[in-house]
């Protein structure tokens, strides 16, 4: 279990156990969580990064052989999940949610599985959508 407050006191508690993962994964996760979570200021932040983790682990786990634990994450998962999220703005921002999170552990800041996190995510496209852009501004 992660408790994350926001800066006027109020709390969000995210359960691990909830996750479709190995219990050694699931606990790795909330270590990586709570380590981020320190530098939000906002429930939402937590909410959306906690969604984007679930995604992801449900990925993982329909996989034939799922990670017990972010040690056993291969490049070809990582790349199945970039693959799946790289061509629009929404799965971009995925990208790096899980990308940062799975950076807090120190087993995956070297090898190939950390060049594969350290692959640049490219930048969002502008909307072309005209209700997509803010009020006001004319274009």
């Amino acid at each position: 279990m992660v408790t994350v407050t926001n800066k006027a006191g109020y709390e969000k508690q995210y359960d691990f156990a909830e996750l479709s993962v190995a219990a050694p994964m699931q606990r790795s996760l909330a270590r990586a969580f709570a380590a981020r979570s320190r530098k939000w200021n906002s429930l939402k932040t937590a909410r959306n990064n906690w969604s984007r983790l679930v995604l992801f682990t449900e990925l993982l786990s329909k996989l034939d052989s799922p990670p017990e634990d972010l040690t056993g994450l291969t490049v070809s998962m990582l790349q199945s999940w970039r693959d799946e999220n790289i061509d629009t703005n929404n799965g971009k921002a995925k990208l790096g949610v899980i990308r940062k999170l799975l950076q807090q552990d120190a087993r995956l800041a070297v090898g190939p599985v950390a060049e594969e996190l350290a692959r640049r995510i490219p930048r969002s496209t502008p909307s072309n959508n005209p209700m997509a852009r803010p009020s006001g501004i004319g274009w």
